[in-house]
């Protein structure tokens, strides 16, 4: 009699020897358990003037683990959360003045800082006025590096800035300056 109430408690599937639903409908459900692991976790600190870096987890995800058990999968597997951190980049203020003369051997730069101590500085060139980093050719030069030989000998006319360089990022810019290279003469 015990047997008859046990299976009349559970849910009763629609059964020929040709139906294969329920089966179908138990091997759906456990692949939705195990993959409906959250896709991202997102720690957030503030987002003025932020940088955001991406670092995968590798971990079992957590309910594959209830299902399966402890040891199911000792190694770890690549799961799909991923871990966003978001890190507060301090504001610079400050000023850098940069000047250039064109040359025989290139285009010659000094530049001088005062309100702030630079970590590293890029030197940026466009033919368009007020270049940017990323998005224009740089030289990099550290803190105590402030002055350049760039060896351009094309003729044409440059602008130029120079920026505080700190982690992948520009925070202060210098004036823009523009300068016509000296064509090279054999």
């Amino acid at each position: 009699m015990a047997e008859s109430t046990l299976n009349e408690s559970l849910p009763q599937f629609p059964m020929d020897k040709k139906s294969k639903t329920p089966l179908v409908l138990f091997i759906i459900s456990i692949i939705i358990l195990i993959f409906s692991a959250p896709i991202g976790i997102i720690s957030i600190q503030k987002l003025n003037k932020s940088k955001i870096s991406f670092q995968p987890k590798t971990e079992m995800p957590p309910r594959s683990k209830d299902i399966l058990g402890e040891s199911a999968d000792p190694k770890p597997t690549q799961s799909p959360e991923v871990l966003l951190t978001v890190t507060e980049i301090p504001e610079q203020s400050g000023k850098i003045t940069l000047k250039g003369t064109a040359t025989s051997g290139g285009i010659n730069f000094t530049w001088s800082t005062s309100g702030f101590d630079p970590i590293s500085f890029k030197l940026l060139r466009s033919p368009d006025p007020n270049p940017k980093f990323p998005n224009n050719e740089a030289r990099t030069f550290e803190a105590n590096e402030k002055s350049y030989l760039w060896e351009i000998l094309d003729g044409q006319v440059w602008h130029f800035r120079v920026c505080h360089y700190n982690e992948g990022y520009c925070s202060v810019y210098s004036n823009d300056i523009e300068v016509k290279a000296q064509q090279y003469k054999q």
